[in-house]
C-alpha cells in the first residue's frame, strides 16, 4: 500500500512541479501587460480633489427615493432576485453536468 502512495504522490508532484513553469510565465507576462496599461492609461492612485469628489456625489444620493417604494417594487425586486438565482444555478447545472455536484 505505501509503495502505491509513493508512486502516486510523486506522480502528482511531477505533475505540480510541471505547471510551475507556465504559471511563472504567465504571471510574467500579466505583470508586463499590466505595465504597459499603466503607464499609457496615465494611471495613479487619486488626488485629493477626487477623493472629495467622489465622497459629495455619495453624500448628494436622494436616500428619500429609497423610503417612497412601494409593495409592489419590493415584489418586483425579489422576483427579479428569484430569476438571477435561477439562472445562475441553471448555469451551474450546466457547466458541471450534474444537479448536485462535480462528478468525481
Amino acid at each position: 500500500m505505501s509503495t502505491q502512495q509513493a508512486k502516486s504522490s510523486k506522480g502528482v508532484l511531477s505533475k505540480i512541479t510541471g505547471l510551475q513553469e507556465p504559471i511563472v510565465y504567465n504571471v510574467k507576462v500579466f505583470n508586463e501587460i499590466a505595465k504597459e496599461v499603466y503607464t499609457k492609461e496615465n494611471l495613479g492612485p487619486p488626488n485629493k480633489a477626487q477623493i472629495s469628489e467622489a465622497w459629495e456625489n455619495l453624500k448628494s444620493i436622494r436616500w428619500k427615493n429609497f423610503s417612497d417604494l412601494g409593495p409592489n417594487d419590493f415584489l418586483k425586486f425579489g422576483i427579479r432576485s428569484i430569476e438571477v438565482a435561477g439562472f445562475f444555478a441553471l448555469g451551474e447545472i450546466i457547466g458541471r453536468f450534474s444537479i448536485i455536484g462535480y462528478n468525481i
